[in-house]
């Protein structure tokens, strides 16, 4: 694990050994970097950079 707090918990990629899990993302950081061949999140929310609390 990265980072959590009361709230929410940030995983790396690719650290999960079991997947699909019940985990779901809510949201996306810096989707204007991201690749062009990767889809957005179905249902989360999409921030240009940082997500601001």
């Amino acid at each position: 694990m990265f980072s959590y707090n009361d709230n929410e918990a940030e995983v790396k990629l690719g650290t999960l050994r079991d997947a699909p899990t019940a985990l779901a993302p809510t949201y996306e950081l810096w989707v204007k970097r991201r690749e062009h061949w990767l889809s957005p999140i179905n249902d989360a929310v999409q921030y240009t950079e940082d997500k601001i609390a």
